[in-house]
């Protein structure tokens, strides 16, 4: 991937900025997505930039905002429900959002930031209705544009027409207020191809102001000497013999994450090659308790390895005990970036992945691992065959993924991107591109629908 979109260009980043950053997505919340939000906040406060940040507030938040080194601001939340999405019985997180407004604008008084960064797209939609009462310049930064708000996909079988007609007409609005904090960012950043192209499907004139920037990973993933006791002790932890070829998936358990596939995948490779493998499934989910029942009737339940949630900070121990890093997933362009193959790179681990979605710019296929077609199960079993009888030839993809990993997705990196974008949003006001309408909008998003 050719990251030369991510220069600054330029010496203005070395000017300290006073930077808010308001993220529906953020730690102590789980997710790649918070995760990637509080290495921005960290690359960019490493930078000498004066970084606040304005979040929601998860459980366990207070604990967690002492402990870090710029301050962060909590915004109320329905406890119940999940911050970042605006979708089903999550739109009730709109009964806040004045509430929103009025923190955050008063954050802005007294913070009196340069710039302001908005940091996901729950977050661009709530921005999107309110934008024109905020004069601050600000840059919109954005993994799936709609999927925040997406409630109604696949129900018109179980809603009724009226019910799934008034679904669609929140979904229409609330994607307007999405493509209006866009039209109205100074700078857009997009973490994939993928997802470029989908905003630039709606919205053709923003073009010239979006960049391709990816989430981040932290350098500690890159930086970390691998622990030999510590890989041991794992792996005789969830027993797993020194000589077992070990595949990793981590994820968020849903139906559409592509476990089953490799699942029957690996049902068809038992005993067709000369070598014994187990299969680690870290997550937890909706679809859990159907991946297991999966792997009994399948006959592997002596191979599959069910952890639970592991928090982030263990994760490179599982990375650095498996082979092969594997998730080949069924949601397309909803995979808007792939941060867990990255982490794999990261940790010298080659992948497979499918050929849809931000995993393009993730994996580079034939070099630091294989994509394959969606739901195609026997072509995952082949490449998976492949990495069990080619393991020198694995082991130079795997440090193949590491220098491209490293020269792309590194947190210091990234920040650094961000910056100089940031600084070219704050230097002068953006205005209102001639060429938007809420209208036509309107009927751009009922087309795509």
């Amino acid at each position: 991937m050719n990251n030369k979109n991510c220069g600054s260009g330029s010496n203005l980043e070395e000017l300290e900025m006073k930077i808010l950053i308001y993220a529906q997505h953020f730690p102590p919340g789980r997710g790649g997505m918070e995760f990637s939000n509080f290495e921005i906040a960290k690359g960019l406060h490493n930078l000498g930039h004066m970084v606040e940040v304005v979040t929601v507030r998860n459980t366990g938040a207070e604990n967690f905002v002492k402990r870090q080194v710029f301050p962060i601001t909590l915004l109320p939340k329905w406890h119940f429900l999940k911050s970042y999405s605006l979708a089903g019985p999550s739109r009730a997180n709109w009964l806040l959002q004045p509430i929103y407004s009025q923190r955050i604008r008063q954050r802005i008084n007294l913070f009196r930031p340069d710039v302001i960064f908005v940091a996901d797209e729950a977050a661009n939609c709530l921005w999107g209705s309110w934008v024109g009462k905020i004069k601050i310049p600000y840059m919109s930064y954005c993994s799936v544009p709609f999927i925040a708000v997406d409630g109604s996909k696949g129900n018109r079988g179980v809603l009724s027409d009226i019910k799934f007609a008034v679904e669609k007409a929140i979904e229409r609005q609330f994607k307007r207020f999405i493509l209006e904090s866009y039209s109205s960012a100074k700078w857009i950043g997009v973490v994939s191809r993928s997802t470029r192209k989908e905003i630039l499907g709606l919205a053709p004139w923003l073009e010239n102001r979006m960049d391709v920037i990816p989430r981040s990973i932290g350098d500690s993933f890159f930086d970390e000497k691998k622990n030999g006791t510590r890989i041991s002790a794992l792996k005789q932890k969830l027993g797993i013999d020194e000589v077992d070829f070990v595949l990793l998936s981590v994820s968020n358990l849903e139906s559409g994450k592509g476990v089953d596939d490799v699942l029957r995948a690996l049902a068809l490779l038992r005993g067709a090659v000369g070598k014994t493998f187990k299969y680690i499934v870290v997550g937890d989910g909706s679809a859990s308790g159907l991946f297991r029942k999966l792997a009994q009737e399948l006959g592997l339940s002596d191979v599959v390895i069910f952890p639970g949630n592991i928090p982030h900070s263990e994760l490179i121990a599982y990375y650095d005990a498996c082979n092969l890093f594997i998730l080949p997933s069924k949601r397309g362009k909803e995979e808007s970036f792939g941060r867990v193959f990255v982490e794999a790179a990261a940790r010298r681990k080659p992948s497979i992945g499918v050929n849809e979605g931000g995993m393009v710019d993730a994996v580079e296929n034939g070099k630091t691992g294989f994509l394959v077609k969606t739901g195609d199960v026997h072509e995952v079993r082949d490449r998976i065959a492949w990495f069990l009888t080619n393991p020198e030839k694995a082991t130079a993809m795997g440090n193949m993924a590491w220098r491209f990993a490293g020269t792309n997705f590194r947190s210091s990196t990234i920040a650094r991107a961000l910056e100089g974008r940031l600084k070219r949003a704050s230097e002068t006001y953006p205005g209102q591109d001639s060429r938007f309408s809420t209208k036509s909008i309107a009927v751009e998003v009922q087309h795509n629908d």
